[in-house]
């Protein structure tokens, strides 16, 4: 194995870790009337390429809860988490909600799960640009999962490291229905 390979694999063995001891040591992050130092009052523009190569431009959910999840097909508490994130979208898309994953993986491992799991919303898929994304919405020590939550002016409503519950997700999004 070259020292390249070694050393993403090393990187990913420590972000699952911290990921698994953040999830198991703290609560979700309150949302917006309690201000955190590390969530940004909006969500940051952004675009980044989905599964079919299309470039996809945050200000096309304009309007929308949006749901930001950060996963990888490598990650069990994110792999648990999908059908949650499957039936939530079923569930609001006609209340204008939107589910969005950012893959931090692989474009066929991504495609392939896409594809055996019937995932039903938008996916784009990055490396360490979608690390910095979730930097930039809150998520500084880059957790996965996790979720961040913007209301339909793009205000940070939520954000939380680790699997989210489909009570947790109702709680965050209820206010801008």
């Amino acid at each position: 194995m070259n020292p390249t390979k070694i050393a993403i694999n090393l990187t990913l063995a420590v972000v699952i870790g911290l990921g698994i001891w953040f999830t198991q040591h703290h609560k979700p992050v309150p949302a917006p009337s309690t201000p955190v130092s590390s969530m940004p009052e909006q969500m940051p523009h952004f675009t980044m390429q989905d599964t079919e190569g299309v470039m996809r431009d945050s200000k096309k959910w304009n309007g929308k809860v949006l749901i930001v999840n950060y996963w990888a097909t490598w990650c069990p508490p994110c792999r648990e988490e999908m059908p949650v994130l499957i039936e939530f979208q079923n569930q609001y898309a006609s209340q204008g909600v939107q589910v969005l994953g950012v893959a931090v993986d692989d474009l066929e491992q991504v495609k392939d799960f896409m594809d055996t799991h019937g995932i039903n919303f938008p996916v784009v898929v990055g490396e360490d640009d979608a690390i910095e994304l979730g930097k930039k919405m809150g998520n500084r020590i880059a957790a996965l999962p996790y979720t961040a939550i913007f209301d339909r002016n793009g205000k940070t409503l939520y954000a939380q490291p680790g699997k989210v519950t489909e009570k947790s997700l109702e709680q965050a999004i209820t206010p801008s229905l």
